[in-house]
């Protein structure tokens, strides 16, 4: 299984300027399992992010067959360390920064209806709150699957992940909660401890 994390499309387009990069599995934390901060950081902050599963096998995928390799999504959020002691750790590129055990807050799949629009809202027990949005979402997935599909095989069970293009985020603190939501139904639960 790969994972898939989109950083940058150029105008939205996946021949104009696709960046990405991978994440080890041990990445993933479900939903319902508490994510216990590391020492290595001074402070994290989780940025919210869609999902998308690959449900089938496949290489140089041609864009108009692209949305028969999907059919369901997850909010979810992506941890981001952040060390003010140490300038190496600045950067937000830098593996050890985003690509550590549990870097990946997963929530549940639900089936994707093929909706232009999806919303997800990333909420801590404080209250606050970040919403993002993906307008013409199939477009947008379709143009990933056909780009990405150029370089390497996408196989079943390998997650694109669409993070918020606004990059914002929400602080995370111990002893707090983090819920997230795909439309209005909740797919993302974790304690911080």
């Amino acid at each position: 299984m790969k994972i898939l994390v989109v950083t940058d499309m150029g105008n939205n387009r996946a021949s104009d300027g696709l960046r990405m990069r991978l994440l080890a599995d041990s990445a993933i934390l479900p939903s319902g399992k508490p994510f216990f901060v590391p020492d290595f950081a001074d402070h994290f902050t989780c940025q919210p992010a869609l999902c998308v599963r690959v449900d089938r096998l496949g290489k140089h995928i041609a864009r108009r067959y692209a949305h028969r390799y999907y059919n369901s999504v997850a909010a979810c959020g992506l941890v981001i360390a952040h060390n003010l002691a140490d300038a190496d750790l600045l950067d937000a590129t830098d593996a050890r920064n985003t690509s550590f055990d549990g870097a990946l807050l997963l929530g549940k799949l639900v089936p994707y209806d093929g909706a232009t629009d999806i919303t997800v809202n990333l909420t801590t027990e404080t209250g606050s709150c970040v919403t993002c949005s993906w307008p013409e979402l199939p477009d947008y997935v379709d143009g990933v699957i056909t780009e990405l599909s150029r370089y390497m095989t996408l196989k079943m069970g390998d997650l694109i992940v669409l993070p918020a293009r606004e990059n914002e985020a929400v602080e995370l603190h111990v002893g707090g909660e983090l819920r997230a939501t795909v439309g209005d139904a909740v797919s993302l639960k974790t304690r911080i401890r």
